[in-house]
């Protein structure tokens, strides 16, 4: 028997959702109706793919856990009222079958095929948020869906304040759904191709000039060294400080001449951007020898100071001065415990090593 056109959908099922593990693999591997509800510009491309990349660490939270116990509740109340079957399965779009989705609900109504949204929300809602909408919006392009009910139940304090959840029917929005496909496709880019779009975009989100704040902080390093070894000038000076003095001016040194070739790699990448071309690598080496030295600058930072670095209260804290801590010393400790995360933040620098490798054995 031939099968009813809205049906086809259950020929792009790519899994139930029984198989949790299996089921976020799936997803993993393309765009989902998630990673669309932030594309809210092409501007958002180049943080959705960072987020895509590098995965995400939010395991849940309260809210997280009270949604998940309340929706089979609203799901059951979908499905009495609207003949809306509850749904975890993932599908795949017929054009492109990175192009995912995972409704709440879906059901055939008059031979149509329509679906059901389902949220919880500790605040009222005015209207439909635009990420869920465009979430609604990437499902139905996904299934092929011509509508879906939008429903949702406020809580206060983890309980439903009314008896019944609210809800709206979406109508499908072929103008809505074209520009999302678009922007999906600048994410991800030609199959087997990589995220061609994504990627060269990061080129432009990982860019920017490390060189003019490590010069600056340099200097506040040298400062600090000098008024830690006083009157010896770049001279040196004599006595048992002279050693420790001549190797902490020698690293100082060293990494002048590093930041110095980390502003020769931006000024030259620059000129070429002015010409037309793209970034290209340079922002992935930028990135990592920015950072190593921010975080080398830091380390360097805290030995001079010595004891006055060591994490005490704040200097408007009452008594503090007392302990001996400085201005310098609480900056240089700051310093050091922020600049920790600089080689995490943006791209870890074991992502941007792996690029850098990837373009030379490409060239």
């Amino acid at each position: 028997m031939e099968l009813v056109p809205t049906l086809t959908y259950l020929d792009r099922m790519v899994t139930d959702g029984t198989d949790e593990q299996a089921w976020l693999r799936a997803r993993s591997r393309g765009i989902t109706a998630t990673d669309v509800a932030k594309l809210n510009s092409v501007n958002a491309i180049p943080n959705a793919a960072l987020d895509k990349l590098r995965g995400s660490s939010f395991t849940g939270n309260a809210f997280t856990e009270h949604g998940k116990t309340r929706e089979p509740v609203i799901a059951a109340w979908v499905k009495k009222n609207y003949q809306i079957d509850p749904s975890s399965a993932l599908f795949h779009a017929v054009d492109d079958n990175r192009h995912l989705a995972t409704p709440d609900g879906v059901g055939v109504v008059d031979d149509t095929l329509v679906l059901a949204e389902i949220k919880t929300s500790g605040k009222p809602f005015e209207g439909v948020p635009a990420g869920y909408l465009r979430q609604v919006y990437w499902q139905q392009y996904v299934l092929g869906a011509e509508r879906t009910l939008f429903v949702w139940e406020q809580h206060k304090d983890f309980v439903p304040v009314s008896a019944e959840p609210k809800w709206l029917w979406i109508e499908r929005d072929e103008r809505a759904i074209t520009e999302l496909v678009f922007l999906a496709n600048g994410l991800i880019g030609e199959e087997n191709q990589g995220w061609t779009i994504a990627k060269f975009l990061l080129q432009h989100e990982r860019g920017g000039s490390w060189a003019p704040n490590l010069r600056a902080r340099w200097r506040r390093l040298e400062a600090a060294l000098e008024d830690a070894f006083p009157g010896t000038g770049h001279d040196g000076l004599d006595g048992h400080d002279a050693p420790e003095y001549a190797d902490l001016r020698g690293q100082l040194a060293g990494l002048h001449c590093r930041i110095e070739a980390l502003q020769a790699l931006e000024l030259r990448t620059l000129r070429a951007q002015a010409r037309g071309a793209p970034p290209g690598i340079s922002p992935s080496i930028g990135k990592v020898l920015g950072t190593e030295l921010k975080q080398a600058l830091t380390e360097l930072h805290v030995r001079i100071a010595g004891p006055a670095a060591l994490p005490h209260a704040r200097l408007e804290d009452a008594g503090a001065h007392t302990l001996g801590v400085s201005e310098d010393g609480l900056f240089a400790m700051a310093s050091y415990l922020n600049d920790r995360a600089a080689s995490i933040y943006a791209g870890t620098n074991e992502v941007q090593r792996n690029l850098v490798a990837a373009h030379l054995l490409q060239h």
